[in-house]
C-alpha cells in the first residue's frame, strides 16, 4: 500500500492519500499543517484517495480543524470513506468535523 501523504490537488483542494496509520500519522499531520499555513481562508480536504479507514485519520482531521481555526481559516471535508465515516459517527466526532454532504 502507498504510504500516507498530503498535497495540494488543486489550489484550494488539499488531498489526503494512501494509508495513514500509527506509523505515518504524525508526519502527515505536520505536513498538512504546513500546507494549511499556506492555504487561503477557505479550502477543501479531499479524502477520496485514502486506501485505509484507520481511526487515526479522525484524530489528524480534528487537529487540522483546530490548526486552521487558530488562523481564522476554514475547510470542508469531502469524499470520506464510508468505513471512516461510520467510525466518526459512532464516536461522535462527525459532529465537529466539517463534512460536505454528498449524494
Amino acid at each position: 500500500m502507498k504510504k500516507g501523504a498530503v498535497s495540494w490537488q488543486d489550489p484550494d483542494v488539499l488531498a489526503l492519500v494512501g494509508e495513514v496509520d500509527f506509523d505515518t500519522v504524525t508526519d502527515v499531520r505536520q505536513a498538512g499543517e504546513k500546507l494549511i499555513d499556506q492555504a487561503s481562508s477557505s479550502f477543501l480536504v479531499d479524502l477520496g484517495g485514502l486506501t485505509s479507514a484507520h481511526s487515526v485519520v479522525l484524530s489528524l482531521l480534528v487537529r487540522w480543524v483546530a490548526h486552521a481555526q487558530r488562523q481564522d481559516k476554514t475547510f470542508e471535508i469531502r469524499s470520506m470513506p464510508t468505513k471512516l465515516f461510520d467510525v466518526a459517527r459512532v464516536s461522535g466526532v462527525e459532529t465537529i468535523l466539517p463534512l460536505v454532504s454528498e449524494p
